[in-house]
């Protein structure tokens, strides 16, 4: 059974500025993911953490990544992160905007840091050319000639969802028409990209 592909969201449908945060909410954002309580942290902290999330141009995904990343690793600090993502250099490509070359630039900080994975990359862009609908892993697998029961392929998918720039969806429930009609749970695991990142 192959599943449909579709085409990626036209200029027409996709809106950059719905994943504009104000910089409260993306303050808040970051602290919950974080883990970090800024009260506690004192002020100097606070600010650094504002001045994080305004060089990450307030963009939605990339605060959440910036925010799962620094749960993950308690010794690199606000200003740090800014600091290595500031560093990073930005994708040349005209077909991106200013808040998806930033978006990048997160994501490569934290992966480097997170893990070196040589699948990932393949994934999102197949993810990305394949349409929003979530798509079974065993499918994305055997399309990227990998086995999903192997290690480094459970290690590529974790590694999407825990930042962020992946979404898992399980539990979905399908019909077959016919005169054997029956109903039936799918448990297998499909994933799609963040929405922000179809363009």
């Amino acid at each position: 059974m192959t599943e449909e592909k579709k085409t990626p969201v036209s200029d027409e449908e996709y809106d950059i500025k719905q994943w504009i945060l104000k910089e409260d909410n993306a303050l808040a954002i970051l602290e919950e993911l974080s883990d970090r309580d800024l009260d506690d942290l004192g002020d100097a902290e606070e600010e650094n953490a504002r001045e994080l999330v305004k060089s990450l141009d307030l963009f939605a995904p990339a605060v959440e990544i910036a925010g799962t990343f620094l749960n993950a690793d308690e010794s690199i600090s606000f200003a740090d992160l800014k600091e290595l993502i500031d560093k990073e250099p930005r994708k040349r490509d005209k077909n991106l905007c200013k808040q998806e070359k930033t978006l990048l630039a997160a994501f490569r900080v934290a992966a480097k840091a997170r893990a070196n994975d040589k699948h990932l990359d393949d994934l999102l862009h197949f993810l990305a050319w394949s349409g929003p609908e979530p798509m079974r892993c065993s499918l994305a697998a055997a399309a990227l000639e990998q086995d999903e029961v192997e290690a480094s392929w459970k290690k590529t998918v974790e590694l999407g969802t825990g930042l962020r720039v992946l979404v898992k969806t399980t539990g979905v429930e399908t019909e077959e028409e016919g005169e054997n009609k029956t109903d039936e749970t799918d448990t297998e695991d499909r994933y799609s990209l963040h929405p922000a990142l179809y363009k």
